[in-house]
């Protein structure tokens, strides 16, 4: 069914990720120093919604449990459909309250509401006729890219420590790092000197690792219909364009560097890539 459809993108992935880091090891600190912009609307309008395939994926996995349990009668879908869609709900309401001041609590719970209403009529649409069994399997695919992608993203930053270009411009005891080294005690000096663990959290990019769970709804064009390539490779090249931008608004907001942002994109394109390979190419 969707058996080498990402197989055959892999050079164009694999091109990609090494360009962005050759760019990011030799030219990291002063494209950062050119683009970075505090307070630029462009920044902030992608810190509080470029997470919006992350968030919104709890949302589509909840209206695909819907349709299952309208297929098979079976009311215990109706139930995990609803608390995803309450955790979608949560999520897409308070990522905009962590980087938009007098943000409202009412207002961000109102857009979230309608994006979730949208997205879950438009699931619906989309693929009410098709087979149960295609729907369960996607259903897997698309809740362990979200689960495993959100784990790997928040241990590896945890473990690599990296200073954020909004905070070394701002602070004389912090001092650009390459992306290639590791905590080198710098993390441990400027928590002592009270400085936000989450200031310290660079590398990679969860941003750009939250947009590029778009990649997983490529697919969604062959799950409806194994014959939709066209279609496929269209929204392919809309979401890596998505993607492009969140990671530009990173830099821009100086929550990142370029080698951030690619490390935010290959994270979460090997375990799309990974889960997509044992799910659909070795099941084939």
């Amino acid at each position: 069914m969707l058996k080498g459809f990402f197989t055959k993108k892999k050079f164009l992935f694999l091109s990609v990720v090494i360009i962005g880091f050759i760019i990011g090891t030799f030219f990291d600190f002063e494209i950062s120093s050119a683009l970075y912009h505090k307070n630029n609307f462009f920044g902030l309008f992608f810190a509080a919604y470029g997470q919006l395939p992350f968030n919104l994926g709890f949302a589509i996995s909840g209206a695909i449990m819907f349709l299952i349990s309208l297929k098979t009668n079976k009311k215990i879908w109706i139930i995990w459909g609803i608390l995803l869609n309450l955790l979608s709900l949560v999520l897409c309401t308070i990522s905009p309250l962590l980087y938009i001041k007098n943000f409202t609590w009412g207002l961000s719970l109102i857009i979230s509401f309608i994006l979730i209403i949208i997205c879950d009529y438009l699931i619906y649409l989309y693929l009410k006729d098709v087979e149960v069994k295609r729907l369960i399997k996607y259903l897997k695919f698309l809740l362990l890219v979200l689960i495993l992608q959100m784990m790997a993203i928040n241990l590896i930053k945890l473990w690599w420590g990296r200073p954020r270009m909004r905070m070394i411009v701002t602070r004389e005891d912090a001092y650009f790092v390459p992306w290639y080294i590791l905590d080198n005690g710098l993390k441990d000096n400027l928590l002592q000197q009270g400085v936000a663990l989450e200031e310290l959290k660079s590398f990679p990019s969860g941003h750009t690792s939250a947009a590029t769970c778009i990649l997983a709804y490529s697919l969604l064009p062959l799950v409806k219909n194994s014959e939709n390539k066209k279609t496929a490779n269209r929204c392919l090249a809309v979401s890596l364009c998505y993607i492009l931008v969140v990671a530009m608004s990173r830099i821009v907001a100086g929550a990142h560097f370029v080698s951030d942002v690619t490390g935010g994109f290959a994270t979460c394109l090997i375990i799309i890539l990974l889960i997509y390979h044992q799910m659909y190419e070795k099941a084939n």
